[in-house]
C-alpha cells in the first residue's frame, strides 16, 4: 500500500509540473511578438524600373504623405552617380508603378534623403567633384529644383563631408537654413 500511495503521489506531482511547465510555455508563445503568423509577403521585383534599369545602392526610401506610394533615391545603378545620367530619385505607386523620377546629374554621391509632409523631397550630396556636391537639394514633389544649400569647405554655409544630419538641421528650421547638427560651429544664415 505505501508503494502505491508513493507512486500515486509521485504521479500528481509529475502530473501537476508538466501542467505547469505547459502553461509557461504557453504563456511565453502569447507574449512572444515572433510567435504571430506574419501577415507580410516578399513581392520579388515589386518596383517596376524603367527597361534597363537595375537598382543601385539604394540610400533612403521614403512613404509618400499620401501614406501608400513609396520614394526612393538611389546611387544610380552603382555606387555612387558619378558620370551618371540615371535619374537617382523615383516614386512607385502602391502596384509598383513608376510615377515620376527626377535627379540625373544633381549629384555625384547620394547620402541623405526625406520626403517632407508637403511631398517636397530634400536630397543630400557628399562629393565634390566637377561642380557639385557636397549640397543640399530640396526639389518640389514634381521634381522641380527649388532650393539649394552649401558648396565644399568648412566655412559658413559650406559643407565638409555633411551626413543625413545636415538634412534634418535644415527641416528643423523650416524654409530658412540656420544651423547644422553634427557639424561643430557649423551654423549659417540664408
Amino acid at each position: 500500500m505505501k508503494t502505491a500511495r508513493y507512486a500515486a503521489l509521485l504521479l500528481g506531482a509529475g502530473a501537476i509540473a508538466l501542467t505547469a511547465l505547459s502553461g509557461e510555455r504557453i504563456f511565453a508563445q502569447a507574449n512572444d511578438p515572433n510567435a504571430y503568423p506574419n501577415p507580410y509577403q516578399l513581392q520579388e521585383n515589386w518596383a517596376k524600373l524603367p527597361a534597363g534599369r537595375t537598382w543601385g545602392s539604394t540610400i533612403g526610401i521614403e512613404i509618400d504623405p499620401d501614406g501608400k506610394s513609396i520614394w526612393t533615391f538611389d546611387r544610380c545603378a552603382a555606387t555612387n552617380c558619378l558620370g551618371s545620367t540615371l535619374d537617382p530619385i523615383m516614386k512607385f505607386d502602391p502596384n509598383g508603378n513608376m510615377q515620376i523620377k527626377f535627379g540625373a546629374g544633381t549629384v555625384n554621391d547620394p547620402h541623405g534623403f526625406h520626403v517632407d509632409r508637403d511631398g517636397n523631397v530634400w536630397v543630400s550630396d557628399t562629393v565634390a567633384e566637377g561642380g557639385k556636391g557636397q549640397t543640399v537639394i530640396k526639389f518640389s514633389k514634381d521634381g522641380k529644383y527649388l532650393k539649394e544649400w552649401g558648396k565644399k569647405g568648412t566655412g559658413e554655409g559650406e559643407f565638409n563631408r555633411h551626413k543625413r544630419s545636415t538634412i534634418a538641421g535644415l527641416l528643423a528650421t523650416g524654409h530658412g537654413l540656420r544651423a547644422f547638427l553634427g557639424a561643430p560651429g557649423g551654423t549659417s544664415g540664408a
